[in-house]
């Protein structure tokens, strides 16, 4: 029998909303860090401005 499974952590989406932007790709303000250096334009460094990451657990496969 072939089965497969989901990813528990993405729901099989491959991807996760980025936690430092909360999915909108641009920098998080309120954090120090980014203050240095944040101008017009510019991206989350985490996500790089997708909003997403790929998952590590399936590593983007949707299944794990």
């Amino acid at each position: 029998m072939n089965t497969t499974t989901r990813c528990l952590t993405c729901q099989g989406e491959g991807r996760l909303l980025c936690a430092e932007c909360d999915g909108t790709g641009e920098p998080n303000i309120e954090e120090q860090q980014f203050l240095d250096w944040v101008e017009e334009g510019a991206k989350c460094p985490y996500c790089e401005g997708h909003g997403f990451t790929i998952c590590d657990i399936c590593e983007g496969a949707t299944v794990a």
